[in-house]
């Protein structure tokens, strides 16, 4: 494989030792005396340096101490965070059954439970489906237990953080075709209810399988799909595919112009994972693996030919930037009261001078900025 698709020897020897610990195999001998700085740059990138460091138990390697202590930390922050999450998870969602709050939990904390072992996934978010008419309620809630809304800038939904403990993402639907993406509300009322819940939603197997295959779009289109993505893909295939309905799935994905795209990673994934070899679309599976390694630098044209939405995405993301850099612009302008008032300590005690004191600054700033200018 690594002669076939011209990997390095890192990117191979990563891809063989996942393989090894998803399946429960040895590592390959070959795969032992490898550059394991390279590696874990290389596993840290694409969010799967906890999972290697489980193929490092009782294995002898030329690993230096240093590199082992790196592995070894961020097995040990899945870990924990895993059983914090887990315990947070439990209390969201409790209190937002009580205040009749519609919900369906997704990302990495649903997918962890598809692993061979839990922690070899890396939980660092709670991602919650939410309805947006219930945004100012749920709000209200989250501030009640402790969560403040994060100014840090999110493409889709709203992130919240509580101290450096946890962080919780609100998401709304995406709903995707090859040509172009849209955003859409729909009613969680109308999904079914896990046991024992009023409030709090779940697919069936097909359309969260559906579903996920989009969000992996949403990922590759973006060039912000790695290893760790196809990953979760493939232990939830794995597990459940077979009792998927795949007429069902196949007529969806059909719909929505990603039927071709699904293949494909389906494909890549039993390539990375299971050992298979391509024997038809070489190049393709060449220029995928190329994308996702290197985060949508190389690989992209031949991946624009079976998904358009590239392209798309593309012209959003230059859209994006520019609405990106006019928050900052304005934000610089115009910081938080907080900060203004540790500047200036009479807002304390006259917020109302706020607007007033915005301009002062900028004044101050600007004349500060004429002043060296003069003199160079």
């Amino acid at each position: 494989m690594a002669g076939q698709y011209g990997r390095t020897i890192e990117v191979e020897c990563l891809l063989r030792i996942i393989e090894s610990v998803q399946n429960g195999n040895e590592v390959p001998q070959k795969v032992r005396s490898v550059d394991w700085d390279q590696i874990y740059k290389l596993a840290d990138y694409h969010k799967v340096a906890n999972l290697i460091y489980l193929a490092l138990i009782g294995m002898e390697t030329t690993i230096s101490e240093k590199t082992h202590e790196k592995f070894f930390a961020r097995y040990q922050e899945s870990f924990l965070s895993g059983e914090k999450y887990e315990r947070e998870v439990e209390r969201i969602m409790l209190a937002f059954d009580r205040n009749e709050i519609h919900c369906m939990l997704f990302g990495a904390y649903i997918m962890r439970s598809y692993y061979p072992i839990k922690e070899m996934q890396m939980l660092s978010a709670i991602e919650i489906f939410i309805e947006e008419e219930q945004l100012e309620e749920i709000e209200f809630l989250l501030e009640r237990i402790g969560y403040e809304k994060s100014e840090e800038i999110v493409r889709i939904g709203y992130k919240y953080k509580k101290g450096s403990d946890s962080t919780i993402i609100l998401r709304n639907y995406a709903k995707i075709t090859g040509k172009k993406k849209k955003y859409k509300k729909k009613l969680l009322s109308k999904v079914p209810t896990v046991i024992g819940h009023s409030y709090i939603h779940q697919w069936d197997r097909n359309a969260f399988y559906v579903h996920l295959i989009q969000e992996l779009v949403d990922y590759y289109a973006e060039g912000e799909i790695n290893v760790r993505h196809v990953l979760d893909y493939w232990n939830y295939y794995k597990e459940v595919s077979d009792t998927l309905n795949w007429n069902y799935i196949e007529e969806e994905l059909n719909k929505l112009q990603l039927l071709k795209f699904a293949t494909y990673i389906r494909q890549l994934a039993h390539i990375w994972f299971d050992g298979q070899i391509a024997t038809e679309d070489q190049e393709i599976y060449y220029n995928m693996e190329q994308y996702i390694l290197t985060k949508g630098a190389n690989g992209r044209e031949i991946s624009k030919e079976f998904l358009p939405l590239i392209q798309v995405e593309e012209k959003k993301e230059r859209i994006w930037e520019r609405k990106k850099r006019r928050k900052e612009r304005h934000q610089w302008k115009f910081p938080r009261k907080e900060y203004m008032k540790e500047l200036f300590p009479i807002l304390n005690k006259y917020p109302m001078l706020l607007p007033i004191f915005w301009l002062y600054r900028l004044y101050f700033i600007y004349g500060k900025q004429k002043k060296n200018d003069e003199k160079s």
